[in-house]
């Protein structure tokens, strides 16, 4: 059974509930946490509670008892983390990306799906 800790937005609980309730219905037990939360906790007496990290709050300016780099230690302990971003992503969450060797694009710069074509964003 595989523990997940989801982090997200606080006003922005809903959007990927199809998404968790997916990896919930695959046996993976969930644990539900804002960016802001106090109750961020990663270790126990020495030992990762969790064995995921699904981080969805790309506004996040901080993290409640938790920083950043933490995140880092635990995926180079063999945790693994999936991390969503969006045009508004905090100077804080592109830092932690870019810790994992990924850079993303100025602030406001959108990407476009040139596959999967929706006509009310590309008609902009």
């Amino acid at each position: 059974r595989q523990r997940q800790m989801c982090i997200r937005d606080r006003d922005k609980t809903s959007e990927f509930s199809l998404f968790f309730s997916q990896l919930s219905s695959r046996g993976h037990e969930l644990t539900y946490h804002t960016a802001e939360s106090t109750k961020l906790k990663l270790k126990s007496y020495g030992e990762y509670n969790y064995d995921n990290i699904v981080f969805f709050a790309p506004t996040a300016e901080k993290l409640g008892s938790i920083a950043f780099d933490e995140i880092t230690t635990f995926s180079s302990a063999g945790g693994n983390v999936l991390i969503a971003a969006s045009r508004e992503v905090s100077d804080n969450v592109r830092d932690l990306i870019e810790s994992f060797g990924v850079s993303l694009n100025k602030k406001g710069t959108e990407i476009i799906d040139h596959f999967e074509a929706v006509e009310a964003l590309d008609s902009k």
